[in-house]
């Protein structure tokens, strides 16, 4: 998309800055056409002025993706990359516009939208807790501004999608209450925000296409419970309802990703492994201390020096609250439901080899895709620990996994050093051929 728009650059008319202005108002949802190109191109001006949109939806799909997974592939590694030049690419082609007819209610809603975007391009759930990283001290007051525009947006008596303008005001309102915000929240805030997670979720469940997860994710977390708990009057059912139904769903996304046409082959090339990509999910917030929204902590307000989380640094300390539970097998933690003694509470964790049933084990609790997962776990049997376990390396679910060779060669194995092999080859008959020319070789091209 952005290679078209660069061509289109090309054309006289929309060259130098006097035509990417040209071009921005094409571009725009106040469409304004060039005269040069008025006829020439009647039949394509709706759809050059969907391109927009367009370009969002694939921004929030790129975003979501980095959100969830964590990829160990080269070009998932650099996604962060990507992400950054497609913003700034956006910003480009689509961050200005003059001329704005804000009298229907629709087009007010798009022009909040036009104006959100400025800030976070089409990214909503993790965006918002980036922006003190652009904004600085000022970052307080444009959250203040965005989550004032998701709320009179949702005033607003139109036929749109209301999912983002929702997820737009519980991120904000959460970002609010960390660090970078620095405000105090009270329960009564809580309860308002829980309000619009009810509605996310919702959303997500008539959406089955998208299989979308921010709303059920929120929903386990708001209903997490402890003592003093914010939503008394929810019922216990509704939590462990709300953690089956994100582990169901994430399931369900998770089958989406199988390939069944490499299934298909593997049973017919034995020795071709055909491995699914391993692609680990994130986890993006932690549970904290304090009250009301100040008790969950997102990855950015904890993360290193190193670009990971480390335990033993002070702020996650500081930050993060640490819960007590009982190996109840090799991959779950239990812990006793601080509102009801008689019930219990199961969290993933990656177990040290083998494991120690029933010990006793402290850790981080970290609200994952998945569902709940224990970090950092410690035991109190500091004699049967084997070694560290909930390593920081492998923090944001990424659990380790012990692979069974069955060969001693994959077919890929062996077509990638038979690849090495013949490029040495093809390079020792090139230096080979010099030499019976009469060519003079260096002494590394001699060994």
């Amino acid at each position: 998309m952005f290679y078209m728009l660069d061509v289109l650059r090309c054309a006289g008319i929309f060259r130098g800055q006097c035509g990417l202005n040209k071009l921005q108002m094409y571009l725009a949802y106040c469409q304004k056409i060039p005269p040069e190109v008025k006829e020439p191109w009647k039949e394509f001006h709706e759809k050059i002025k969907g391109l927009r949109d367009r370009c969002s939806h694939c921004m929030e799909g790129l975003l979501e993706t980095f959100a969830i997974y964590k990829g160990s592939s080269i070009i998932e590694k650099f996604a962060p990359t990507r992400i950054a030049d497609f913003k700034n690419r956006y910003l480009i082609y689509f961050g200005t516009s003059e001329v704005w007819d804000t009298k229907s209610p629709e087009d007010r809603w798009e022009y909040r939208w036009y104006k959100i975007n400025q800030y976070l391009a089409g990214g909503i759930f993790s965006s918002a807790f980036n922006l003190d990283q652009y904004y600085g001290d000022n970052v307080r007051k444009f959250l203040k501004e965005l989550r004032e525009w998701a709320n009179q947006n949702c005033e607003e008596p139109v036929q749109k999608n209301r999912y983002n303008d929702f997820l737009l005001i519980i991120v904000t309102e959460m970002a609010l209450h960390s660090p970078c915000g620095r405000k105090k929240g009270t329960l009564e805030q809580y309860r308002e925000i829980y309000y619009f997670v009810e509605k996310l979720v919702e959303l997500e469940v008539y959406d089955e296409e998208h299989k979308r997860l921010y709303g059920h994710l929120l929903k386990m977390m708001f209903l997490w419970p402890r003592k003093g708990m914010e939503l008394a009057n929810y019922g216990l059912n509704s939590f462990y309802d709300a953690v089956k139904i994100l582990t169901e769903r994430w399931k369900s996304k998770d089958r989406e990703s199988i390939d069944p046409d490499k299934l298909h082959k593997q049973k017919m090339h034995k020795r071709m492994s055909f491995k699914k990509e391993k692609r680990q999910y994130t986890t993006l917030f932690y549970l904290g201390k304090g009250v009301g929204l100040e008790v969950f902590v997102h990855i950015n307000e904890v993360l290193g020096t190193r670009g990971y989380l480390e335990w033993e640094n002070f702020n996650v300390s500081k930050r993060l609250k640490r819960l007590n539970g009982v190996v109840d097998s090799k991959n779950i933690i239990k812990i006793q439901n601080p509102l009801d003694s008689s019930k219990t509470v199961d969290i993933y964790y990656s177990p040290r080899e083998g494991g120690f049933s029933k010990e006793a084990v402290s850790f981080y609790l970290g609200f994952s895709w998945a569902g709940p997962v224990a970090f950092d776990v410690q035991y109190s049997n500091k004699g049967s620990q084997k070694h560290s376990v909930g390593d920081n390396r492998f923090q944001e679910g990424r659990f380790l996994v012990y692979k069974k060779f069955e060969d001693p060669m994959t077919y890929e194995e062996y077509a990638e050093k038979l690849l090495k092999l013949r490029k040495k080859l093809e390079i020792i008959l090139v230096l080979k051929k010099k030499k019976e020319d009469g060519e003079k070789l260096d002494a590394k091209q001699t060994r």
